[in-house]
């Protein structure tokens, strides 16, 4: 895959461009602002954007004039310290967001979310999601699942048969806002199976859950 990667900080994308490229990306590195190339030659298959500032005029317009030239998808990498604020300011402009400090694990994780064409309907088991109107029908009909809940089944659904830690889920599903305990994934995840009684989900001792 080709990935264009912006950032201001040469280490951090030093570091980011080499764990893309052991996964055989071609990566190509930009700073702020970094306006789109027209030519087909050089259009990415994605957009890496690490935000330092969502305060920053520079990066606001990067983004802003990514979103409407090119038809990549964007990740946009954000602290934790303003992830929040990202999210308000850019939430129409990206596809995917991840939490800085990262693993490489996670990273990889998000570059294949990003980029995998959203279908409207996954069946899971007796279950069809149907992920644009976030509604779950089963045989007997729909099932009332909360906000939380279908966030953290849509995460499931995504990653099937990947073990997934716990903090990954928090992440995920609490996005910026998460500093509590992961204690909340696995009270969250009692009550989606409780709701969703033959979803197949391994709880992984110690770690987190997978979705068989």
């Amino acid at each position: 895959m080709r990935i264009h990667l912006v950032g201001n900080e040469p280490m951090s994308r030093q570091l980011i461009s080499k764990w893309m490229e052991n996964d055989a990306h071609q990566v190509t590195c930009f700073s702020h602002p970094i306006l789109p190339s027209t030519s087909d030659a050089s259009t990415p298959d994605l957009w890496v954007i690490d935000l330092s500032n969502p305060q920053n005029h520079n990066e606001f317009s990067s983004i802003q004039i990514l979103r409407s030239n090119s038809k990549a998808p964007i990740l946009l990498m954000t602290s934790a310290e303003s992830a929040q604020e990202s999210v308000l300011h850019f939430d129409d402009s990206f596809d995917e967001i991840i939490v800085k400090p990262f693993s490489r694990h996670e990273l990889s994780i998000r570059l294949i979310r990003a980029t995998r064409p959203i279908t409207q309907l996954k069946k899971v088991g007796p279950y069809q999601i149907d992920v644009l109107s976030r509604t779950v029908f089963v045989r007997e009909g729909p099932v009332i699942l909360s906000a939380k809940e279908f966030d953290l089944l849509q995460f499931l659904v995504e990653h099937r048969g990947v073990a997934i830690p716990r903090e990954q889920f928090a992440r995920a599903i609490w996005h910026e806002t998460f500093y509590g305990s992961v204690r909340l994934v696995d009270d969250l995840m009692r009550r989606l199976r409780k709701r969703l009684p033959e979803l197949e989900v391994t709880a992984l001792y110690g770690f987190g859950y997978r979705l068989e």
